[in-house]
């Protein structure tokens, strides 16, 4: 199993904004997304796996909001998603089972995730 944990405020998944015919995401999220990608590296790292896996996954997720503020769990769980690729795993079509859980007005906001290898029959 690898563990990671990153105490900044989860931001979900946003649509991307158009600018002619450009399509961008902000910056905030960006860099919200590239943090959870480097912490999701260093924990691969801290645990010996020297590549992204390519079997099947699991993902347990916890949100720690320190609003109140609602917020849909699948676009957070989307931006965890995003990170993860070619990090973690090679595509996001790997993981099988994800159970999230949101907590808001949390005094220490951030999110954990555990991956863990499972067994498709």
């Amino acid at each position: 199993m690898i563990l990671v944990e990153l105490a900044l405020e989860p931001i979900p998944m946003p649509r991307a904004a158009r600018r002619g015919r450009q399509t961008y995401l902000p910056a905030d999220y960006r860099s919200y997304r590239d943090a959870l990608s480097w912490s999701m590296l260093h924990a691969r790292n801290r645990a010996n796996v020297l590549h992204p896996f390519e079997d099947p996954l699991e993902l347990m997720l916890t949100f720690e909001r320190s609003t109140k503020v609602r917020v849909d769990g699948d676009n957070l769980e989307k931006t965890v998603l995003d990170a993860g690729t070619n990090v973690l795993w090679m595509d996001d079509s790997q993981i099988h089972r994800v159970c999230w859980e949101k907590v808001l007005g949390s005094p220490t906001p951030g999110t954990t995730i555990r991956v863990q290898p499972m067994e498709v029959s």
